[in-house]
């Protein structure tokens, strides 16, 4: 939802994040480093993320999803805003939805 949001250009304080840290990879500063690589201002404490601003450049390393298959699911729709997104490890969806890349090539993404 926060990088939905931030796609949209905007500002939000999402709260009750507190079990965040604890997934696969520590979603929180995940979500906080893909909006910052974007151009965007976010501040994270253990239960919140405060975000501002919008996309306003392409990241100029690929997003690392830490290994957490929904962490590059939800990188990937950035696309739809500054033109690409490269994810590194773009496998790690097949634990949970191993057709991912294919539906998103069927709604019309470029994927490489």
């Amino acid at each position: 939802m926060a990088l939905t949001l931030f796609g949209r250009g905007e500002e939000a304080t999402i709260t009750g994040l507190h079990n965040l840290a604890l997934k696969e990879s520590d979603r929180l500063r995940a979500v906080h480093e893909a909006i910052t690589a974007c151009g965007g201002t976010s501040s994270i404490t253990d239960a919140q993320l405060e975000l501002k601003g919008r996309v306003d450049r392409k990241p100029t390393e690929p997003f690392d999803p830490k290994g957490d298959h929904r962490m590059a699911m939800a990188l990937a729709p950035l696309a739809l805003v500054n033109g690409a997104i490269t994810i590194q490890d773009p496998d790690v969806v097949h634990k949970s939805y191993p057709g991912f890349w294919e539906d998103l090539k069927r709604a019309g993404f470029s994927v490489g």
